[in-house]
């Protein structure tokens, strides 16, 4: 009742941040800043193949002298420019792109090509003025097909992924729905079957919500508003119950013991996650640079989700031991066994793939989100299966005590293997 108390909070606390957000490459806005003569607007990430184009649409009643700039990702320019923007002069910052004089009404700008797939910076200037005021829309586009045209090339595929593994849970939660009316024909749907049941539920619908918004975003290049960051929610409480139940487990409960043992550990390291969460997605949303490509691992709250989840993982393998030592039969010793095995592989994972993202050289950063999205999924896939058919009814009794008259919550203490 704690764990799901807290997540209901979370959502809540997590919705006030998402509920206005959009997300896409149709990017407009009101710019108004009476401090600063250059400012960075937007980015987009033109494949190598074909041509990118970007159309915009602009007014100033200041625009005598404004221009826009691009500059690429290469170390000479947008880097350069934009680690030393204090230090560097106006004009200076102006002389290092490719620049545009800025005229009200519409232009279209074609010919974004080269040998590799790159980002491209877009800023608005007036070396001339201490005050910049401007109405705007950008729409970028990508040579390509219905899936391809809008989208940046680091986000190019996401939605042929996300629609993939959502098929893939469709069919997964389908299958352990037969399972679960089984159990609950057996009355013996207990607590630890229906965290695995919660858990694939939250990521067939965090799958469902982020292709929904890609599909959108396909279609009008912005996406649904709020949609994704809803996705990105629900994926945040299937992976907190998702531990929450792989702790349960280690801890004995419902396989050696019937018993729940040291609750408050359970409640302190759940709240400091909800925290790291929190604190890693107003970051995302909120903090984050808008002209970075760092992605939310590489921040200092994804840093911290990274080590308390290497913390779990020992956690994980700590009370696994203390269970294994305390358990008598050979069959339960080996799922013990296998459970470590198993879902150590699944706890490590994730900072695996966030370290060699990390180490890819600069010009492969355009592929870095692709590829962790990818193995992450493929990783939460089998975990989540394995666990759904590790509970279901005909294998169930093997190692599970899962009737639930026989669940309290007291201090530990080891009791009989039962059958269902």
């Amino acid at each position: 009742n704690v764990l799901v108390g807290m997540i209901k909070t979370s959502l809540l606390i997590f919705s006030l941040f998402f509920i206005l957000r959009v997300d896409g490459k149709v990017q407009n806005g009101n710019l108004i800043d009476n401090e600063d003569n250059w400012l960075f607007v937007s980015k987009f990430c033109f494949d190598s193949v074909g041509v990118g184009n970007l159309s915009w649409t602009a007014w100033s009643p200041v625009a005598e002298n404004m221009r826009i700039v691009f500059y690429d990702d290469q170390e000479f320019s947008w880097p350069r420019v934009y680690s030393d923007r204090k230090s560097l002069s106006c004009e200076e910052k102006v002389a290092m792109g490719r620049n545009f004089t800025f005229s009200n009404g519409q232009l279209h700008l074609g010919e974004f090509r080269d040998s590799w797939p790159r980002f491209w910076y877009v800023v608005f200037a007036d070396c001339d003025s201490t005050r910049l005021e401007v109405e705007y829309e950008f729409h970028f586009l990508n040579e390509g097909g219905a899936w391809t045209r809008e989208f940046s090339f680091e986000d190019q595929g996401l939605i042929g992924m996300y629609l993939t593994f959502w098929i893939v849970f469709t069919v997964m939660l389908l299958i352990h729905s037969v399972g679960v009316w089984f159990l609950v024909q057996a009355a013996s749907f207990h607590p630890i079957a229906r965290l695995s049941t919660t858990t694939i539920l939250l990521e067939t619908l965090s799958l469902l919500a982020a292709f929904i918004h890609y599909a959108i975003y396909a279609a009008n290049g912005t996406g649904a508003p709020g949609l994704k960051g809803i996705s990105e929610m629900l994926d945040m409480a299937a992976q907190l119950v998702f531990m929450f139940l792989l702790v349960l487990l280690a801890k004995g409960w419902g396989i050696t013991s019937s018993k729940l043992t040291h609750q408050r550990p359970l409640i302190i390291g759940i709240s400091l996650f909800l925290f790291a969460y929190l604190t890693m997605f107003i970051w995302e949303n909120v903090g984050r640079d808008p002209a970075s490509t760092t992605y939310y691992y590489e921040s200092v709250p994804g840093i911290i989700i990274l080590v308390l989840r290497a913390l779990t993982c020992a956690w994980f393998l700590w009370s696994l031991r203390a269970s294994f030592v305390a358990e008598a039969l050979t069959a339960k010793r080996k799922f013990y066994v296998s459970l470590a095995v198993i879902y150590t592989i699944w706890f490590v994972m994730l900072p695996i793939f966030v370290i060699i993202a990390a180490a890819f050289p600069s010009h492969y950063v355009p592929w870095r989100q692709k590829v962790v999205t990818g193995l992450y999924l493929s990783m939460n896939t089998l975990g989540f299966g394995l666990m759904a058919w590790l509970l279901w009814p005909s294998r169930v009794s093997r190692y599970f005590e899962i009737t639930p008259a026989d669940v309290t919550f007291d201090t530990y203490s080891s009791s009989p293997y039962e059958a269902l």
